[in-house]
């Protein structure tokens, strides 16, 4: 992000104030046979990684392609490969437990346990992410408010910048308007609704970083970057109020709210509450196209109980006991794909390889993806729902003997069903 290199100066000298930049969100569809490259490369990722394709190599050999053009209903799970690369990235302060909250309190905070929810303190400074969302099931409006306080022993300084909706600001909840879809396409564009500039806090200074209203029965969806020069505690509070005092007294007691069990196969969403390892799945790949009338899946966004040995979820550094020790769902984090498409080379023949994402979840809520997916760079909106379960995503032409490489970047929606699958299809 332009803004983290700007702010890495602060660091060095705090009376330089960063300029905040936000990238052009750009739109339309990718055209079907037009691949554009942006020059983007992702490094190898610094967490822990598991290979692709059978060897386990990051290569998908022509020789695991499956006969026929992709099923409906499409492959389960279980027949995937598993996706290339691992965690990267800066660590995530998560909150979705409870999903929806009854009244005023802590929904998540990162200073210490919880006498109700158990945990622990996590540490957190420099830059990191921030990603909630919840439902106000209280009687009356409610302030959901984001708040750090200095957990250093010196003055620091804090900024923020991200973007947070209501579904009163989204226009709704329908597909590609709401908050969850929001969200995404902002934060994968750099075209951020929100940002608070660098501003001094002396130790144990607390600060409201972003705060709205939500109405009764409403959502909220945030993504944020937060960038301090030293130790913070991060809190996120639930208020009839907007002042900092009732902030402050609110962040003494627990948010009433149903818990998801993370334990339980029969709850969806709604059950992470700390601080995730990381906020990027990136990972490269070498596709060897065969010839027409083959396919071939790879697995993305699996957790702990999806029926395959690959659990792509990031790891907790601290969570509240009744929550998931996993970034469950992956919401608000991000996958970043280098794949390197290759003529086989058996014949003289071109090779026709279309590029798709399909949801593999078991088709019972209204919608498994609602968000923005970057195609080398071009916007591509992506809805899928029980009645589309596969959206295209690219499709390209290999002569013989050439190689293509298209780079694929996408936030996990607010929402999001899982597990889903990377498809590729020669015809």
């Amino acid at each position: 992000m332009p803004f983290r290199k700007l702010f890495a100066a602060v660091a060095v000298a705090v009376t330089v104030a960063p300029v905040f930049l936000a990238g052009a969100c750009s739109s339309g569809r990718a055209e079907s046979s037009a691949l554009v490259s942006t020059g983007t490369s992702f490094g190898a990722p610094t967490g822990s990684s598991s290979g692709g394709g059978g060897d386990g190599s990051g290569l998908v050999g022509a020789s695991e392609w499956v006969a026929g053009l992709l099923p409906s209903p499409l492959p389960s799970v279980t027949t995937l490969l598993a996706l290339p690369g691992g965690g990267t990235g800066r660590p995530v302060f998560t909150s979705s437990n409870p999903l929806a909250f009854e009244g005023d309190g802590l929904l998540y905070g990162s200073a210490g346990p919880s006498p109700t929810r158990g945990g622990k303190a996590v540490p957190l400074s420099g830059d990191f992410g921030v990603w909630f969302r919840h439902e106000n099931a209280a009687k009356t409006a409610k302030f959901v408010t984001l708040l750090v306080r200095n957990a250093a022993p010196e003055g620091i300084t804090t900024a923020l910048e991200g973007s947070g909706y209501t579904q009163t600001e989204a226009g709704g909840l329908g597909l590609q308007v709401s908050p969850d879809f929001r969200v995404s396409s902002d934060w994968l564009t750099e075209a951020y609704a929100t940002h608070e500039e660098p501003t001094a806090l002396a130790p144990g200074q607390p600060r409201i970083l972003w705060q709205k209203v939500l109405k009764v029965g409403a959502e909220v969806d945030a993504r944020f970057a937060v960038y301090t020069t030293g130790s913070v505690q991060m809190f996120l509070v639930v208020t009839s109020g907007p002042t900092l005092a009732e902030v402050l007294q609110a962040t003494e007691s627990a948010a009433p709210g149903t818990i998801g069990d993370p334990q339980s196969e029969a709850v969806v969403f709604g059950t992470t509450a700390g601080v995730y390892a990381n906020d990027t799945w990136a990972g490269e790949l070498r596709v060897e196209v065969p010839p027409k009338g083959r396919h071939v899946g790879l697995l993305v966004n699996s957790s702990l109980g999806n029926a395959h040995p690959q659990v792509q979820a990031f790891q907790a550094l601290g969570h509240y006991d009744d929550s998931a020790s996993e970034a469950v769902g992956m919401h608000g984090n991000v996958y970043a794909l280098e794949v390197e498409f290759a003529h086989d080379g058996t014949d003289a023949a071109p090779r026709h390889v279309v590029v798709s994402l399909g949801s593999l979840s078991d088709g019972s809520f209204p919608s498994d993806w609602d968000g923005l997916l970057l195609v080398d760079g071009k916007s591509v909106p992506v809805t899928l729902t029980p009645k589309a379960r596969r959206v295209a995503l690219i499709e390209l032409t290999l002569l013989s003997g050439e190689t293509r490489t298209v780079r694929l970047r996408a936030m996990v929606p607010g929402m999001a069903t899982y597990p889903a699958g990377l498809f590729f299809e020669s015809r």
